[in-house]
């Protein structure tokens, strides 16, 4: 009844945030983290996915199977932004009766994304984020460590036809944060609670490209002038005072007057995440993160084209003594240059968040997950960069009422804090095959009243699939995809002052005064993910590169010695390739290729809790031995502990020695009374029968397989039956069965 009932405030969770008014968050954040994460729609803080709880929530890195694992993955966005222009049939015109704007009518839609490359230092026109790194957890052990990199920030576009009216907005445009060294680190407190947390640093870019125009009453003013005074000459009067045509003969209000091409850096923007996963119940848990705001100084350089019409206006204010008074008292530009170069700097914030999270399972193979976001936008008020020189055109805006400084553009944004919700769901087909479904709402954190072609992701809806694929190595495939979508914005004419304001003592910067905007805006997603144990990925990396040598007619396997290719069951059995490097090569050993002949036994045991004793030992000394089970003359089971596959005594001799195994003996490998290695899940030990018998029927009614089996202080509560060891620690690590121990038993012929 506690679980339906926590089922059913779930479901009235999210029907209340979904009724909800438009709330405004989820700009740019998390949008390609994680395969599994886009898939689910975010909704990850109470289930974090594997790595990635680095940054979703570092507690949750106890989720993850024991061992040293390895994950690398990607994911690919496409955003497709259509944008449209349309003169408002209500605005008379400028000055001059100028209302005839060629971009009246035309439609322009990017060709692709852009990003900054690191180490390349380079841009280029797609979008990929990357997320790569390690895991490990001792066995038994309360402590999990984790280091891997990842974009939490990222958004990009290019427009490449030249004739594209977006270009006044912004030709391309990205702003990204790459994080390229987070190390993690979690602790269970208790058996339900664990804390974590993640340090990152990272890198920070953002460029823009933007062709310039200022449709404006006081420009079109200058072109007005300069058209009235073009025959205006008044001899020896003219060329002391006002030269004809006056400004040079004006700039109109459709001219091109420069453009701005800008990109910036920081390689050393540091944060760090904090989380709590607390799981009170098998069915429910709750979880928390908190990410810390991200603070950038930006260092770049910047490149201001000027336009022959606009150079042509500031040589105007240099053609006679009293303009270069006038020039001078109002320090206005009198000397044209084609283009201005140098440095720029900028400080920007990525905002602080809170994300909440919720997770219930009303069934074994069902997971229903909902989170809750919270970002501080509202500590972004302006972009503000501050460039190395006075720039032209800054000086002669200032005339039309701009205040932000002749070496300085400043665009207000006035962001907002902002709420937003998330749900998923997670349906396990079979033990291998899991489904994935997500939604999530991503409202922008735009001030429409400043709206732009530079910060141009409007509120958009994500609805998300993806699908898990476990394999018996161990190894796990995450696929995710999303669709994003906004019909469509809609920016009337005079609403933005980053845009189409009509004011004329608003000059900064409204490219697109006098037209109504409209805006359709897509996005794609595809990502994927792959986490699989050290040891495999080393062997899938040792066999590759063998297959690539060229001196090479097969797998190489071991000390120089050449394998045939093995079969699908053995190449899942990573603990029976331990074959380690000697000092031998195979011309040396002077055997035929073929099957192993000898082993180094390491130790015999009538018990198996024994033998797994003895075989963490070696372990932790770095050996890799395999366990194996005997029938001895009188029928008994015998636990067998050994290292290595060789084809000669002397090449297992070398091998004792070099590890100094004093301990060990050099045996045949006599597989013909071999019995096979399985392992249950020991669930606990009991005293009696009786005790053992009440304990499993807790875990009969959970839906579990479980049986009562004779141990050596009395009675084992057993689950399960596996091929490896890792299967049954991967199994327990899903099912969240903490108490949980993978033994081995003999499976009978």
């Amino acid at each position: 009844m506690l679980r339906i009932f926590f089922c059913f405030l779930f479901s009235v969770w999210i029907t209340a945030w979904g009724s909800a008014g438009t709330a405004r968050a989820a700009f740019i954040e998390q949008m390609a983290v994680d395969a599994r994460a886009i898939a689910l729609g975010n909704s990850v803080t109470a289930d974090p996915p594997g790595l990635s709880a680095i940054h979703y929530n570092p507690a949750g890195l106890h989720l993850l199977p024991e061992g040293k694992l390895f994950t690398s993955g990607l994911t690919v966005p496409f955003i497709k932004i259509t944008s449209s222009f349309e003169a408002d049939p209500d605005f008379d015109g400028f000055f001059g009766g100028y209302n005839d704007d060629p971009l009246s009518g035309t439609q322009g839609s990017n060709s692709s994304g852009r990003m900054y490359v690191p180490i390349v230092n380079e841009e280029v026109n797609f979008l990929v984020a990357p997320i790569l790194g390690m895991t490990y957890r001792a066995p038994k052990s309360r402590w999990s460590f984790a280091i891997g990199n990842y974009v939490p920030f990222g958004v990009g576009f290019n427009h490449k036809d030249p004739a594209d009216p977006v270009r006044f907005g912004a030709k391309y445009a990205y702003v990204q944060h790459l994080v390229y060294a987070a190390p993690s680190v979690s602790y269970k407190l208790t058996d339900t609670l664990s804390a974590g947390v993640t340090v990152g640093v990272g890198q920070t870019a953002l460029g823009v490209g933007v062709d310039m125009r200022s449709p404006n009453d006081l420009v079109a003013l200058t072109r007005v002038l300069g058209d009235a005074t073009r025959d205006l000459e008044i001899p020896i009067v003219s060329e002391l005072t006002f030269p004809p045509p006056w400004f040079g003969g004006g700039i109109g209000p459709y001219d091109q007057v420069a453009s701005l091409q800008l990109s910036t850096r920081d390689d050393f923007s540091p944060n760090w995440n904090v989380g709590l996963l607390w799981e009170p119940l098998r069915w429910l848990s709750l979880g928390m993160v908190y990410q810390s705001e991200i603070k950038v100084q930006l260092t770049g350089r910047y490149r201001f084209d000027y336009t022959e019409v606009f150079q042509q206006t500031v040589d105007w204010m240099g053609s006679s003594p009293t303009l270069l008074m006038l020039a001078g008292m109002l320090k206005l530009p009198f000397n044209a240059v084609p283009y201005q170069s140098g440095t720029v700097y900028s400080e920007y914030k990525f905002p602080q968040r809170v994300q909440m999270g919720v997770k219930l399972k009303p069934f074994e193979r069902l997971s229903l997950l909902a989170d809750l976001h919270w970002a501080d936008w509202s500590s972004l008020k302006e972009d503000r960069f501050v460039f190395d020189q006075d720039i032209q055109l800054l000086q002669v805006v200032r005339m039309l009422g701009y205040t932000g400084g002749d070496n300085t553009l400043v665009l207000q944004r006035d962001f907002k804090d902002t709420w937003h919700w998330s749900a998923g769901l997670e349906f396990k087909l079979t033990d291998w095959l899991s489904m994935m479904l997500g939604y999530e709402r991503r409202p922008t954190s735009v001030n429409l009243i400043h709206w732009d072609n530079i910060y141009s992701l409007p509120d958009l809806e994500s609805y998300c699939a993806g699908f898990s694929l476990k394999f018996k190595s161990g190894t796990q495939v995450d696929l995710g995809f999303a669709y994003l979508i906004n019909e469509g914005l809609k920016v009337h004419n005079d609403s933005s002052d980053l845009m189409n304001s009509t004011d004329p003592f608003t000059p900064v910067y409204n490219p697109y005064a006098g037209l109504n905007y409209s805006q359709k805006t897509e996005t794609y997603l595809a990502s994927f993910k792959v986490t699989m144990p050290l040891e495999v990925m080393s062997e899938m990396l040792h066999d590759t590169l063998s297959l690539l040598n060229p001196f090479s007619s097969g797998k190489k396997n071991g000390a120089g010695r050449i394998h045939p290719k093995p079969d699908a069951k053995s190449a899942l059995d990573t603990t029976h390739a331990i074959d380690q490097p000697v000092l031998l090569n195979e011309f040396e050993s002077g055997s035929k290729q073929g099957s192993p002949k000898y082993t180094v036994e390491l130790g015999r045991f009538t018990s198996a809790e024994r033998a797994c004793i003895a075989k963490g030992f070696y372990l932790d000394a770095g050996l890799k031995p395999e366990l194996r089970a005997l029938k001895d003359e009188n029928g008994a089971t015998i636990w067998v502990i050994q290292v290595g596959h060789f084809d000669s005594r002397r090449r297992a001799g070398i091998y004792q020695t070099y590890h100094g195994l004093v301990e060990a003996n050099i045996q045949p490998l006599d597989q013909s009374m071999d019995l096979s290695v399985r392992y249950a899940l020991r669930l606990g030990g009991y005293a009696s029968l009786d005790r053992a018998r009440m304990a499993s029927e807790f875990y009969l009614y959970q839906g579990f397989d479980v049986r009562v089996q004779p141990a050596e202080q009395g009675f084992a509560l057993l689950m399960g039956d596996f091929e490896s060891e890792g299967q049954a620690r991967a199994y327990a690590a899903t099912y969240a069965l903490t108490e949980a121990e993978a033994v081995p038993f003999a499976k009978q012929p």
